[in-house]
């Protein structure tokens, strides 16, 4: 730390000694405007004052909230005797010194994850016990938005390290998710639930806390509309859905089909439905179709006066939601709407337009399928689509596992198109397969048009495998995980990934899956690493032998002239007797019966 500002804080300690005296508040607005101006040293002493935990808000809550960085709005009336403490706490925050406290912070922000010792890990472990251990009178909302904002540096760095092969001694990243969830959950409760909330929902969701997801998410949906009833917003009889606060895939979009579905159906109740689209999406064109079934704000003058009313007026379909007077999540209720628009209507939601079903058959023609030719589409997620730290990649797979099943397709009479983007690997040659995902037709329309129209569709946990449910198409999803996770209509066919204890190389049941968090967590390695678990990917041949079980289904009911509904085996009825949860997704879709054959043993 520089002599000037040692100075300067030396004089900001004598300063907070004499609390009652008017020329000490002077002195201490003055001295931190001193210390703004020093440009190359504000950093250093920004860092050391953002460690200082309750002491820093309490001096903040009397210079108006403001940063010590920024000027003061006005001058406070007087400053509590306990900030005298407020440096010797730098000193004592993880037995570490200011300068200490100060050079990690600088290394936190820069980035610099390969010169952080074991003890700074430490260090910042222990500051996070203390905020979220501190009693509410001594603790604000900010400093807890604060440091779980730097726990999110060292979950990157945490991951950075096991790509390149490190390890970090003595701390776990389920241990610092596990903080920074609790620093967010505290920081909620300081009235930060908006900043909070959506952070929370993915946390509970990576750690598998099936009950608790599902207790807060619909606490959270319930005060909102208490709070819309409260204010006579709820009169207006409108919803406001800012597509910005979501993660704006293709998936997001497409589940919004089985939510106007709800409504229409009288499952929710029905509301004049407004999306916020101003900001970029990633398929443009499924927006459009949803003009015919909702009111697209996609300009960002008229968005940003709505978009402060979707706090009140809003609501989270890809959460929790009370569908027919049961709370259910989202899948559930997407399973549950499928059925029962099955039921009543004759056609999806979604419709895509004469003239543009001509023109996307007109493109296929460019890239060798006729418009005769029956076709299935494909796609397999990978990490290239979006970029993540390979422990955030369970959901992953290797494109090579399906080239059986391709090929079979190929055999009984299918073309095969493969969707995805330019950052998958491409496909070798195979005969009667269109590796799309690297053809110059590709575009957000030709992503929506192949779904609509293919005869059945092969997928992973992704997005596109919720657009092939809005079109009503059958799936065989793969790979699934979490084991919970199933696709919702009863045409479909899944086989979830299994997982292997790494020391005995037994497998474990599906029961034992299912009472544990690993049975939900989603896009989250970590508890596996913890419990010494491998996760086993599907086989080439269990791919195949699914989509075969499709096939003779699809071809079966393209002979006869009702539509039955198959009628599920012994054994997949008690792998649904097993898969109970408030955290669900229905128990139409069915488990292949090659696979559940494979592994009966799993059931029991």
């Amino acid at each position: 730390m520089t002599p000037e500002i040692s100075q300067r804080i030396a004089r900001l300690k004598a300063a907070l000694a004499r609390p009652e005296d008017a020329a000490a508040v002077e002195d201490v607005a003055a001295l931190l405007a001193e210390i703004q101006q020093l440009e190359t040293d504000v950093a250093v002493f920004k860092h050391a004052f953002d460690t200082t935990c309750a002491d820093r808000d309490q001096l903040l809550a009397h210079l108006g909230g403001r940063r010590p960085w920024a000027a003061p709005s006005e001058t406070p009336a007087s400053i509590p005797v306990s900030l005298t403490r407020m440096l010797d706490d730098l000193a004592g925050s993880a037995n570490l010194s200011p300068e200490d406290l100060a050079e990690l912070g600088h290394r936190l922000e820069a980035g610099d994850a390969e010169t952080m010792s074991a003890a700074d890990w430490r260090a910042m472990s222990l500051i996070s016990e203390r905020l979220i251990a501190a009693d509410d009178n001594t603790v604000t909302g900010e400093a807890l938005l604060a440091q779980a904002n730097k726990v999110s540096l060292l979950i990157n760095f945490w991951k950075m390290a096991f790509d390149s092969g490190g390890a970090i001694d003595g701390i776990t990243l389920t241990e610092l998710l596990r903080q920074k969830l609790s620093l967010l959950t505290r920081c909620a409760g300081h009235g930060y639930q908006v900043q909070c909330l959506a952070q929370i929902e993915a946390l509970l969701l990576n750690l598998g806390l099936a009950d608790r997801y599902m207790d807060e998410t619909g606490a959270a949906r319930r005060a909102m509309q208490d709070h819309a009833r409260r204010t006579g917003l709820a009169a207006t009889n409108m919803e406001i859905i800012d597509l910005a606060a979501h993660n704006r895939s293709i998936g997001i979009l497409a589940l919004l089909d089985y939510y106007l579905r709800a409504q229409k159906l009288g499952l929710l109740p029905a509301k004049k439905t407004i999306l916020l689209c101003d900001k970029f999406l990633e398929n443009e064109y499924l927006v459009e179709l949803l003009r015919n079934e909702a009111v697209v704000i996609d300009d960002a003058v008229a968005a940003q006066p709505l978009r402060s009313f979707a706090n009140s007026l809003g609501c989270n379909f890809a959460a929790t939601l009370e569908l027919n007077g049961r709370e259910m999540f989202w899948a559930e209720a997407m399973a549950e709407t499928y059925a029962a628009w099955t039921e009543r209507m004759s056609a999806p939601l979604l419709q895509l337009p004469d003239r543009d079903i001509e023109r996307g058959y007109a493109a296929l023609q460019d890239i060798g399928v006729n418009p005769a030719d029956r076709f299935v589409c494909i796609h397999v997620r990978q990490a290239g689509y979006k970029p993540e730290f390979a422990i955030d990649s369970p959901n992953n797979c290797a494109i090579e596992t399906y080239f059986d099943a391709m090929k079979y397709l190929v055999g009984v009479g299918y073309r095969v198109i493969r969707l995805g983007n330019q950052t998958m690997t491409p496909l070798p040659q195979i005969p009667g397969v269109i590796d799309y995902a690297h053809s110059n037709v590709r575009s957000a329309f030709m992503d929506v048009f192949l779904i609509a129209n293919c005869d059945f569709y092969i997928g992973t946990a992704s997005g596109p495998a919720i657009l092939a449910s809005a079109f009503e198409r059958p799936a065989v999803m793969t790979n699934m995980q979490p084991l919970i996770a199933r696709p919702p209509r009863e045409h479909d066919i899944f086989i979830p990934k299994l997982y292997c204890r790494s020391a005995s190389g037994s497998l474990l049941k599906f029961g034992e899956i299912l009472a544990s968090p690993l049975g939900y967590a989603f896009n989250n390695s970590s508890l596996f690493m913890d419990g010494k678990i491998e996760v086993v990917d599907n086989s080439p041949d269990e791919i195949r032998h699914a989509v075969s079980e499709m096939v003779e289904l699809v071809t079966a009911q393209s002979l006869a002239q009702d539509v039955q509904v198959p009628i599920k085996s012994a054994l997949q009825l008690r792998f649904d007797a097993i898969s109970t949860s408030r955290l669900n997704y229905g128990r139409r879709s069915r488990m292949s019966q090659a696979f559940v054959e494979r592994h009966a043993d799993l059931l029991d």
